[in-house]
């Protein structure tokens, strides 16, 4: 039977946390991974359980996103119902309406042996309680477009929306609404597993929905800015016990097949990061490796009605692929146009360290551009520019040659911003490991904060 390794790791966003709040942080923090810990167990033991059932080993290897993407989103959600953090129920309110507009997107990667990537977001959303939830909702729905019959040829579920729209469609297809929806068994099926999201169920009181009073506060004073995207970063994976490796082989043909069968780029660099789930298997085929990130965010302050910043857009706040998954937090509008976060994902696939694959995409890239050069630095309270944050973990193995391969998956935490609260845990650390990293007045938004964890070694 394989063993199932997984590390987890959150951030609570790139910005400006009160010393006064520190421990309140750290124990959102540490119960959310506490609730987490609890929730992969079970699912360990659950995939164990399906093991043993013969019949479906290969949907287990090929669902394991499926399984464990979930427990990201919750983990997501646990941050979004915090009055702590701007994401969700205190997030920071519109410059003319002071109402709740939230950000999310959820993103699973895609294999070398051809499984598609795929993702789901909401942009500006109003009246979804949890906006990562809207947005791992539209993901599944959207996977069913390239599930045959699934779908009717005259209907194409969204994979983004914006504004009312998610909340329409829930309302709606509750409600038995939407005519157009086939009815055939396949999507009942579907429609059962997949729960609608907590939405706000008067419409008279969408206006005030999520707006909690120290929003408000922030609103109405403006004594604080608020960049911070909240997000997670997991990867899990199955390895071979080294026993059972002792005991299968391969023939040579076998063997050059499978080499044949992936790049020469793939095989002299595996590498996987952030925000994600990646699963291995012990023959280590490039088709096996999932990855899965998360955003969400209630955008900057005073930030116009209809806005969408990088949390809802894919490959800029969040970017999985089977190589690697990153999680970005920070100035919206100027991580958009830097595109960071596949940025760092192809920078990750180069032959050179983590903190010089980060630090080409933050430092060089992003925070040496010429126009993001006008920001204040001198009052934290200002809106400075030149604010990011990232969080990744790398997986990485060593040379086809061993048997089974060796594993090193690390995490990865920069930012140039005043601080970044990250917490983290792994299947071979029972502890939680949480901290709020600072930098001095005179670093932030010129010099990037970096550190690097190996978390596990197999």
């Amino acid at each position: 039977m394989p063993r199932v390794n997984f590390a987890l790791a959150l951030h609570i966003g790139a910005g400006h946390h009160s010393t006064l709040k520190s421990k309140e942080y750290m124990e959102l923090m540490r119960e959310t991974l506490k609730k987490a810990r609890e929730e992969l167990d079970k699912k360990v033991a659950e995939f164990h359980e399906m093991w043993k059932r013969r019949g479906v080993r290969k949907e287990l290897h090929s669902s394991l996103d499926q399984m464990f993407c979930p427990i990201l989103t919750n983990v997501i959600a646990n941050l979004e119902n915090s009055t702590l953090t701007n994401a969700g129920l205190s997030s920071n309110l519109t410059r003319y309406k002071s109402i709740t507009e939230c950000d999310a997107c959820v993103m699973v990667g895609g294999t070398e042996g051809g499984k598609r990537s795929r993702w789901g977001a909401i942009g500006a959303a109003r009246g979804i309680r949890n906006p990562i939830k809207g947005a791992e909702w539209l993901m599944e729905r959207s996977s069913w477009n390239t599930c045959g019959n699934i779908v009717s040829r005259s209907l194409t579920e969204p994979v983004m929306l914006t504004g009312l729209g998610l909340w329409e469609k829930i309302r709606r297809e509750r409600e038995g609404a939407e005519k157009d929806t086939p009815q055939n068994d396949q999507t009942q099926i579907c429609s059962k597993r997949l729960l609608f999201p907590e939405i706000c169920e008067n419409p008279t009181d969408l206006d005030s929905f999520l707006v909690h009073d120290s929003a408000k506060k922030r609103w109405e004073v403006f004594n604080e800015r608020l960049y911070d995207t909240v997000g997670a970063v997991m990867m899990v994976w199955l390895e071979e016990n080294e026993e059972d490796s002792n005991q299968t082989s391969h023939s040579d043909a076998d063997e050059h097949a499978l080499k044949a069968s992936y790049s020469t780029r793939a095989r002299k660099r595996r590498r996987l990061n952030g925000g994600d789930y990646i699963y291995q298997p012990s023959h280590g085929g490039p088709s096996d490796f999932c990855s899965v990130t998360g955003v969400s965010s209630g955008g900057i302050a005073m930030k116009c009605e209809g806005r969408v910043g990088e949390a809802a857009l894919a490959g800029i706040g969040c970017y999985a692929d089977a190589h690697c998954s990153v999680s970005c937090t920070g100035a919206g509008e100027d991580i958009m146009l830097s595109f960071s976060a596949r940025n760092i994902a192809e920078q990750l696939e180069k032959d050179i360290s983590g903190q010089e694959a980060i630090w080409n995409v933050i430092v060089r890239d992003y925070v040496s551009r010429r126009d993001l050069q006008k920001g204040a630095f001198d009052n934290p309270k200002a809106q400075p520019r030149n604010i990011m944050g990232a969080l990744v973990l790398s997986r990485d193995t060593d040379s086809e040659s061993s048997t089974p391969r060796k594993t090193r998956v690390a995490l990865h935490c920069a930012f140039t911003a005043w601080s970044m609260g990250v917490a983290h845990l792994s299947s071979f650390d029972d502890k939680i490991h949480c901290s709020i990293h600072r930098q001095s007045q005179e670093n932030v938004g010129k010099n990037m904060f970096y550190q690097e964890i190996n978390l596990l070694q197999s």
